[in-house]
């Protein structure tokens, strides 16, 4: 599984609450670095497709907003 853009991941090894990430642009492989938004801080990170699984479930109000700002429409 290679980062889409636009779509929301969670980081593979947390524990506890999570981070939501939401992918900036697309993986051409595993191990490329991919500018996400952590969605729980409002901030640019980098990940790599290997660190990340699909989130699953439903946004809360306060990370749509955040999303949304950064064109998020896949509610």
């Amino acid at each position: 599984m290679f980062i889409r853009k636009d779509e929301l991941y969670i980081n593979r090894h947390s524990v506890g609450p999570f981070k939501v990430y939401l992918a900036l642009e697309d993986a051409v492989s595993a191990d490329n670095l991919v500018k996400v938004v952590d969605l729980t801080r409002n901030a640019y990170v980098y990940l790599s497709s290997s660190t990340v699984l699909p989130f699953e479930g439903k946004l809360d109000e306060e990370l749509i907003e955040i999303a949304v700002k950064y064109n998020y429409t896949n509610e």
